[in-house]
């Protein structure tokens, strides 16, 4: 309003460096409102721009967390890795002992096959050696007793045949007693 009474005042009086200042006032409050203008858009571009800032923050911060979550997760799977190498390693290590213990075992089960081949051939060759000294002694035994009947028989008649001969001697003395 001041503006348009400056104006009528001016064209009133009709002065031309009024009309030059008149003018220029006119011009300054256009810059002015116009840097006012631009003023509150960059202003307003300011605080959009301190928005975006918080929320580009917001979502850094959250990124951020969500990375130290997944870099836990990692140095864990790391561990876990770790963890089931080195139990890998060891269970490998464990699988060679017990191959290699098997593979002894397994020699000394043959070891011992044999040596319990070797025994029962050595035992098979007793139990015959055995069996034929039974048979060898039955026929001992049958020939002792035979030849302890026959030794018996032979002793009777010995003893028979002494008793005829003393009978005999004893009659052949008293036949040369009466002779004589």
């Amino acid at each position: 309003m001041a503006s348009s009474t400056i104006m009528m005042g001016t064209q009133r009086t009709g002065d031309p460096l009024e009309r030059v200042r008149l003018t220029l006032r006119e011009q300054l409050i256009q810059t002015r409102d116009r840097i006012k203008l631009e003023l509150l858009e960059q202003e307003e571009a300011l605080k959009t721009s301190k928005r975006e800032r918080e929320d580009a923050d917001v979502k850094l911060d959250g990124m951020q967390r969500q990375l130290s979550r997944l870099q836990t997760n990692l140095q864990t799977m790391d561990q876990q890795y770790e963890e089931v190498f080195q139990k890998r390693v060891e269970c490998q290590h464990d699988a060679v002992e017990i191959k290699q213990l098997y593979a002894k075992k397994v020699q000394k089960d043959a070891d011992l096959s044999k040596e319990a081949s070797i025994g029962q051939n050595e035992l098979d060759s007793i139990l015959l050696k055995i069996r034929q000294a039974k048979q060898y002694n039955d026929e001992m035994k049958s020939e002792v007793a035979a030849t302890r009947t026959m030794a018996k028989k032979k002793k009777e008649d010995l003893k028979a045949q002494a008793k005829q001969k003393l009978s005999q001697d004893t009659y052949i003395d008293g036949l040369n007693t009466e002779v004589t």
